[in-house]
């Protein structure tokens, strides 16, 4: 682990970034073998292919692009795993809070089925969507945790008591290694002593975009979907009085363009992770 304090940034684990092309694409690493995960080493560094049919897709898009998911459907786009940069949010003593710089996935907020409803069919999901059950969740503490850091990095990372709000007056409590940040910590910080602050949307602005990784932009294949980042709270945002609530529903919450904005059950989104590393014997640069 690295530690600009100056700036401060940490780089830490390693994540599929940047896309390898032209004279670097060799056919050592398009013709190497690749396990399940589609991962592979050459010459000591690892890579990652993507199958550019396979991205996240609305069924509308599908329809009308058939005929370019089935030409695509066999080809590959490589990617080499990189150092991922982190922003420093809290620190206090040995422990630090720390959220991905870039975009570095898109994923959806539960089960991937939900991109094939409706606006309307969504609309229906009033109740059991949460942080706590949700497949965002397990895909971070998993597949996520796994893939990113080495078992001594994994070692670095704390279980941390997650505290997501459902409701104006409560929260659920979780344990997890990988989160999303919720609109409060986005808003006020990670401090444990803050107060939940006010539901207004307006108060949310000014909020700095996120760059996104080339492997995340390439995974957003589908440009008719948004594009931003997403927070783990639920609920509706009105935007005829500018405010917004807490649930457990089909609305969500995410920053776009540095502002407050829904993300919906049957909508992918960029995901920047949060989590709370030792920093013990950190090396400073």
């Amino acid at each position: 682990m690295l530690y600009d304090k100056r700036n401060q940034r940490v780089w830490f684990g390693h994540y599929p970034m940047n896309e390898v092309e032209g004279p670097k694409l060799t056919t050592d690493i398009i013709y190497a073998n690749y396990d399940l995960q589609d991962t592979t080493k050459v010459q000591g560094v690892k890579y990652k292919r993507f199958v550019i049919g396979s991205g996240i897709m609305s069924k509308e898009f599908k329809n009308a692009n058939r005929q370019r998911i089935k030409d695509e459907s066999r080809k590959y786009r490589i990617f080499e795993f990189t150092e991922i940069p982190w922003i420093i949010l809290y620190h206090n003593g040995n422990k630090m809070i720390i959220q991905s710089e870039y975009t570095l996935d898109y994923q959806m907020f539960d089960e991937r089925d939900y991109i094939d409803m409706s606006s309307k069919e969504i609309a229906k999901v009033r109740t059991g969507i949460n942080w706590e059950t949700s497949r965002i969740r397990e895909w971070l503490n998993r597949d996520f945790f796994q893939e990113a850091f080495t078992k001594e990095e994994q070692n670095r990372i704390l279980i941390k008591e997650v505290k997501t709000p459902i409701s104006t007056f409560s929260d659920q409590v979780t344990y997890d290694r990988v989160f999303l940040p919720s609109i409060e910590e986005v808003n006020g910080g990670f401090d444990v002593h803050a107060i939940r602050g006010t539901n207004s949307v307006a108060a949310m602005s000014g909020i700095s975009s996120s760059l996104t990784s080339q492997y995340a932009a390439a995974k957003m294949i589908d440009e008719t979907l948004p594009s931003g980042y997403g927070l783990r709270t639920r609920g509706t945002i009105n935007y005829f009085n500018d405010t917004f609530t807490y649930g457990e529903n089909c609305d969500g919450h995410s920053i776009q363009n540095g502002k407050l904005a829904c993300w919906g059950l049957n909508i992918p989104m960029g995901i920047r992770p949060v989590i709370q590393v030792d920093v013990t014997d950190v090396v400073e640069v």
